[in-house]
């Protein structure tokens, strides 16, 4: 079932869910939904693509001041979220 999946997953183009059960259905009989999103919940260029890059912790609030110079603010940027490498 995995190689007839990878077969489809290949001659669509990595295109996805949708697209896979259309291919699916003109060929072959037994491939379901389900099949194809667990096929593509573990396949690793599935996994590549999902990656989700959550900030929660933004908290963005204006500082108003009534003269000048009477506030100053610094930004401490988190770079976790924004990795250069792997």
């Amino acid at each position: 079932m995995f190689d007839v999946c990878l077969k489809i997953h290949i001659d669509t183009g990595n295109q996805g869910r949708d697209t896979m059960l259309a291919e699916a259905d003109k060929f072959y009989g037994n491939i379901t939904r389900p099949i194809v999103e667990l096929f593509l919940n573990y396949s690793t260029e599935y996994q590549l693509k999902r990656v989700n890059i959550k900030n929660n912790c933004i908290i963005a609030k204006p500082i108003k001041s009534t003269h000048f110079n009477q506030r100053w603010q610094i930004d401490l940027i988190d770079f976790r979220t924004c990795p250069d490498g792997e």
